[in-house]
């Protein structure tokens, strides 16, 4: 289950946009002993690093400074007017709350988001689009980053309170309605795939984003692994590393560098289907 992360900017407001697949499973930074590292050290190379993935005290994010269309509940969660249908099994996030934290899958891909994290910092809050119950954000949250968890699903909210998360949102992307260009960093990780109308949902991203932002996103891949698990899980579609270059692309993103995680899974998976 090759997986790409993406790490893009605005190509109206950067000089590029950097689209990230990274191989697994190893710890990442063996992991990027493989052929795909010089494919991005380049990349890797030209961006200043930073130290701030270091652990502290994350402030709670005032999203009153980000969009007026969400109220502050006493129970701490940000909520719209209403949640729209998504999909997504409606017992999805109960089932994988069960499993996040013993499981080697979730704990791989955190690891890569982390090392990604590192070498492309954010400039302020990330906001998870889609973030479940809170498994990436908690993750993020842990090392100082200030992270907006923005979940349509009760379920994944309460997840996500369970885990500790300062900052939660109860609605969807579109029904929060932030600010043009307010965003500093957009993640959504495994989302895509769920989305009918892919490019609408690319748009909606830009028009949030913040000048100089950046979006971090995973994908299913493998379009060959397509099976009704796929169907289950409400997916619209697999990614290949063409395909999902063109999509961020379209939407006014450019990837610069593109490899996989979890690279030696897919055939094993497929064998064994």
């Amino acid at each position: 289950m090759a997986e790409p992360i993406a790490v893009t900017r605005d190509l109206v407001e950067a000089k590029g946009n950097f689209g990230l697949e990274l191989p697994g499973p190893a710890i990442i930074p063996r992991a990027w002993q493989t052929r795909h590292v010089l494919e991005f050290k380049a990349v890797l190379n030209e961006v200043p690093r930073s130290n701030m993935l270091t652990p502290e005290i994350v402030s709670d994010v005032d999203l009153a400074a980000f969009t007026d269309a969400l109220q502050h509940h006493p129970d701490g969660v940000w909520r719209g007017r209403a949640t729209e249908p998504v999909s997504y099994p409606e017992a999805g996030n109960s089932a994988c709350f069960e499993i996040e934290d013993s499981s080697f899958w979730f704990a791989h891909r955190n690891a890569c988001l982390l090392a990604l994290l590192r070498q492309f910092p954010t400039a302020g809050p990330l906001f998870d689009i889609g973030g479940g119950n809170g498994f990436v954000a908690a993750a993020i949250q842990s090392v100082g980053v200030p992270v907006v968890l923005v979940e349509p699903g009760s379920d994944g909210v309460r997840g996500g309170q369970a885990r500790g998360l300062r900052n939660v949102v109860h609605a969807m992307l579109n029904e929060a309605r932030f600010r043009d260009g307010s965003l500093p960093a957009i993640g959504f990780f495994d989302v895509l795939e769920h989305i009918d109308d892919e490019q609408a949902f690319l748009r909606e991203i830009r028009r949030c984003l913040a000048p100089g932002g950046r979006i971090y996103l995973s994908v299913r891949a493998g379009r060959w692994l397509w099976s009704d698990d796929d169907v289950q899980a409400g997916h619209f579609r697999r990614y290949t590393c063409p395909i999902l270059r063109e999509a961020l692309d379209r939407a006014g993103f450019r990837p610069l560098v593109v490899s996989k995680m979890f690279f030696p899974l897919p055939l094993p998976l497929f064998l064994c289907r």
